[in-house]
């Protein structure tokens, strides 16, 4: 089963777009309010991620992110 991730603005309801939250497991997204969501990578340590306006995929602050 596929599992999508949408980002929606707070404000009006309106859905922004889809995303991918890089997350092995359903429930390893955690949002933290900013823009910003951790999940967890290969060995347990927190990932944090954010998504660049425009198509480009999903970065961390260290660079591309796994995968």
């Amino acid at each position: 089963m596929v599992r999508r991730h949408y980002r929606v603005a707070a404000g009006s309801g309106r859905v922004l777009g889809a995303f991918d939250a890089h997350a092995a497991h359903p429930y390893d997204r955690r949002p933290l309010g900013d823009g910003t969501w951790l999940t967890t990578d290969a060995s347990g340590h927190p990932v944090r991620w954010f998504e660049p306006a425009g198509p480009e995929r999903a970065v961390s602050p260290g660079g591309t992110g796994p995968g």
